[in-house]
């Protein structure tokens, strides 16, 4: 069947048994007795053709890379951990950190559990593996925080994972005056935090959960395995050992 993403209307064909199999979203909307098309705008037509096409979707409101992303992923391209930090929809040909939280946003509308795990898997990979206690950590851009928190539900795994991968970047640091902004915290941190007080929220919940108590010597601190940040639904299957 046909996929068209995008306000442009880009063209993917893709197996509707494939995407049936995966996702609650398309098996909603393909179980419909009505013309098979998902749209927020007026035009459900093939470009080019003025009449509907019964055996087609529109997703006009989505990201043709990011959808690309999900294809791949659902024909069995495994993703690559190694990335290059450039923003969401650049002009660069690369696929960056920030496209892979995007990506989860994405399988989050579509319900597509194993690709919402496969996207936290590269963004714990880039925050954490290979990371020695007291190396310098990558820091998390709060921008990217706040996209996650603004199209995410507050039960998000990958908001959880963020925020995580922030206090341990805040506890980690080797370098404590980075840019040179008080308590040498990156400039756009200010920024963000003050504007969206429920990151702020997370954060001061998650170090209550620490259970840290002045005067007694600070555990060391251990990032989880990357499992306890997927979601296992009861059709998705046991819990793994990544």
């Amino acid at each position: 069947m046909s996929v068209y993403v995008g306000s442009e209307r880009k063209k993917w064909a893709v197996h509707e048994k494939l995407l049936t199999s995966q996702s609650e979203f398309f098996r909603q909307a393909l179980s419909s007795k009505e013309p098979r098309v998902i749209t927020d705008t007026p035009s459900t037509s093939t470009p080019g053709s003025g009449t509907p096409d019964p055996d087609s979707l529109n997703l006009p409101d989505d990201d043709p890379k990011l959808f690309a992303m999900a294809v791949r992923w659902l024909y069995g391209v495994t993703f690559a951990g190694q990335c290059e930090f450039q923003p969401v929809g650049g002009d660069g040909p690369d696929v960056t950190v920030r496209d892979y939280m995007a990506l989860y946003v994405l399988a989050s509308k579509l319900e597509i559990e194993g690709l919402k795990n496969a996207a936290i898997n590269v963004v714990y990979d880039y925050y954490h593996s290979g990371i020695i206690v007291g190396e310098k950590r990558r820091c998390p851009d709060l921008r990217d925080v706040r996209f996650v928190f603004e199209h995410t539900p507050e039960e998000s795994q990958m908001r959880r994972l963020l925020v995580v991968s922030i206090l341990f970047y805040l506890f980690n640091r080797k370098d404590k005056n980075l840019s040179g902004n008080p308590g040498g915290l990156p400039a756009e941190w200010e920024e963000v935090l003050r504007a969206n007080g429920s990151i702020g929220w997370e954060l001061i919940k998650m170090l209550n959960s620490w259970k840290w108590i002045m005067g007694q010597p600070c555990p060391a601190m251990t990032i989880k395995k990357r499992c306890s940040f997927h979601e296992h639904s009861a059709e998705g299957g046991a819990s793994c050992d990544d």
